[in-house]
This record gives structure tokens, C-alpha cells and sequence, in this order.
């Protein structure tokens, strides 16, 4: 188990830019688990999105957030689009990640990275940045990833997810917090 708090499952992501966030969970899943979650379609749609996914580097990265069950989760609609630029199986995957909504062409495009390294047979550290964001978007964006990550642990223990927006309501708000801390130029707050 990692020493470090903010690894542990719940607490607040690291904004560790004006454009980039860092969360870290520790995973009670084997690496070869939490990668299919990442990488399988199949499992992918059990906590971020449906879609597919070409695993070679440049492979592309189509994500249907239409096609994501989690209760709170119904009426959100929009797609990402990408492509792999880092992969490392099991430890490593990178892509950009431009999205569109219902709307229209989302903003310009940012990378995610996936790193994972085993603790032992059962239990995987995640870090998990998504940097390059707008700035304007970054506290919804952590909070969605909060969620999601929170959603995928739900799915390895066998929980019923909570209500999706009402969780990314209540982040949205603390992580707005942090992001105006950094913009203000002083250094992050403990967890």
C-alpha cells in the first residue's frame, strides 16, 4: 500500500498547473486487471466510456460517453477522440484527448497518461495527469476523472457507483478551489 494520502481512494487530485492535473489511487486489482479496464472496450465502458481502442502507438482512441452505465450518468452525452502516444503494456499508456459535444468540436487537444506500477498480486498504483487542459475547464475535468476513478474501484470491489453528478457536483466545486489557489500563486494546500 502506498504511504502517500493522496493515493488513497477519494482524495483530491494534485493541480499541479494552471492546465494539468495529477491523481493517484491505489487500485485493489492486478496490473493485468486494471490494464484490461483501461485498454478493453468491454471494461472501458464500465467506467469511463464505451468506444474502441487501437493498442499500438498511433493507434487511434474513440470514446462514446453515450455508452457509459453509471447511475447520474444518463444524460450525459459528447465524444473524445485520440491517439496512442506512449504504450508500455502493462504500465504505460498516453493519448490525446479531444472531445466534441452534442454541441459542437470540444477544445483544443490534451494528453492523458496512464502509469501503473504492481504493489503486489492484488493491488495496483495508478497515477493518472491529464495535462494541456483549458484552464477554464480543469476543476470539471478533475472532478470527472475523481468520478470515473472512484466508478472503476466501485467496479473491482463489486459496489453499485453512487450517483455519478451528484459526486461531480461536490468536486467540481473543491477542485475549483484548488485551481484558483494555484492560479493565486501559492503552493497547493495539503490533502
Amino acid at each position: 500500500m502506498s504511504d502517500d494520502p493522496s493515493a488513497r481512494e477519494g482524495a483530491l487530485g494534485k493541480v499541479t498547473a494552471p492546465d494539468a492535473v495529477i491523481l493517484e489511487r491505489v487500485l485493489p486489482a492486478a496490473i493485468e486487471r486494471v490494464w484490461t479496464y483501461l485498454t478493453d472496450p468491454r471494461y472501458l465502458s464500465a467506467w469511463l466510456a464505451g468506444g474502441t481502442i487501437d493498442l499500438r502507438a498511433g493507434g487511434r482512441v474513440e470514446l462514446d460517453f453515450a455508452h457509459f452505465k453509471c447511475p447520474g450518468r444518463e444524460s450525459v452525452q459528447g465524444t473524445m477522440s485520440g491517439v496512442i502516444t506512449e504504450l508500455d503494456p502493462p504500465h504505460l499508456l498516453t493519448y490525446s484527448w479531444r472531445e466534441s459535444t452534442t454541441t459542437g468540436p470540444g477544445g483544443p487537444e490534451s494528453l492523458v497518461s496512464f502509469r501503473l506500477r504492481a504493489i503486489d498480486d492484488r493491488q495496483t498504483h495508478l497515477i493518472l495527469s491529464h495535462r494541456l487542459i483549458r484552464p477554464q475547464e480543469l476543476p470539471g475535468i478533475a472532478a470527472g476523472w475523481h468520478v470515473h476513478l472512484a466508478v472503476l474501484v466501485d467496479r473491482f470491489t463489486e459496489r453499485e457507483p453512487a450517483h455519478f453528478m451528484s459526486r461531480w457536483a461536490t468536486l467540481e466545486r473543491e477542485y475549483r478551489e484548488l485551481h484558483e489557489w494555484i492560479g493565486s500563486g501559492k503552493e497547493q494546500p495539503p490533502v
